[in-house]
């Protein structure tokens, strides 16, 4: 009887850590109407104060509704999201590193965020678009992402890096970063007062992307190179080689988690395009079907990555440094 007691404790203290162990995002503050719903469905459930958004749901807001969301690790908030309106994020799976930090994953797959996060060291915290990662110690910052595969990333407070297909860079206060796909960042400076305007900021890097009555050709371009590219990283993920180069692995999975948002932000200008068109039904459908078919591709090369990554990082051993000697097994 003894026994049977110590294993159901065990079993009952296992499932409280794996609980105590979980990432959410939790509505704190709702002023409107927001929807929550798994990645790539289109059926959703009404947002309440208090809703969780657990890994791999997303959270969206409508044309005039706003929220704010805590980021929750280990039932402790380590940052604060606010969701413009028409605006969404994904929350990725999190995953350990190989020092057994949590990494927390977050996407923007449409719209605009402020956010206020304080990373640690055992909680580090990334934002992904479709063609930017932002990797955040303490900032206090704006980020949005345009149909014309451009990012906007405002720094109020703090220090942010950055990463894109093109380099990586950190940022200071006052910095706007701006990465598109079809040409390397850039980085403008716009320390005019003491407080920084988004709104005006934003509208004039809006005004110099004159040609976005073309953002969805844009994006589709983005989205059929996306596949030859991640067949690519799909080649490079299933390496051998890679299997002892940490620095490759964590490149490969942060390009993987902007493939991911890249492609569900297609899913849902897709779902849009067929809601708000006024062409006819049939011609239409027809036309979705055809851009389902890119969808459908990237999501089975985004599977195979997630496979290799997954395989490849119970192989991995990090090497232990001791006065800048590497030390291997």
């Amino acid at each position: 009887m003894n026994k049977k007691i110590i294993c159901l404790f065990l079993i009952i203290l296992s499932n409280s850590l794996l609980l105590s162990q979980e990432c959410n995002l939790i509505i704190e503050k709702i002023d409107g109407i927001a929807y929550i719903e798994k990645k790539g469905a289109t059926d959703t459930l009404r947002a309440f104060r208090g809703s969780i958004i657990e890994e791999d749901s997303i959270i969206r807001t409508d044309s005039t509704s706003m929220i704010i969301v805590s980021i929750n690790v280990d039932s402790k908030i380590i940052g604060r999201i606010l969701l413009s309106p028409a605006s969404s994020i994904l929350l990725n799976n999190m995953y350990f590193s190989f020092d057994n930090n949590k990494m927390v994953s977050i996407s923007l797959i449409s719209g605009r965020i402020e956010a206020f996060v304080q990373s640690s060291d055992e909680n580090n915290v990334s934002i992904h678009s479709a063609t930017a990662s932002v990797f955040i110690d303490k900032a206090a910052f704006s980020m949005q992402f345009m149909e014309s595969v451009v990012t906007f990333v405002a720094l109020k407070q703090g220090l942010l890096s950055i990463e894109t297909d093109y380099d990586n860079r950190d940022i200071n206060p006052y910095d706007v970063h701006i990465s598109s796909y079809f040409k390397p960042s850039e980085v403008k400076n716009y320390k005019y007062d003491n407080d920084m305007n988004y709104d005006l900021v934003f509208s004039i890097e809006e005004d110099l992307m004159s040609d976005d009555n073309i953002a969805f050709d844009k994006y589709f371009i983005f989205m059929k190179d996306l596949s030859d590219k991640h067949d690519m990283l799909n080649r490079y993920a299933s390496l051998s080689d890679n299997e002892n180069d940490i620095n490759s692995f964590i490149s490969i999975e942060v390009k993987h988690h902007r493939a991911i948002v890249a492609n569900e932000a297609f899913f849902y200008i897709i779902y849009r395009t067929m809601r708000e068109s006024n062409k006819n039904s049939d011609e239409i459908v027809e036309y979705a079907k055809s851009l389902l078919v890119t969808y459908d591709s990237n999501i089975k090369l985004i599977d195979k990555t997630s496979n290799y990554l997954k395989l490849s990082r119970t192989k991995i051993k990090e090497p232990i440094f001791v006065d800048d000697v590497i030390i291997s097994d």
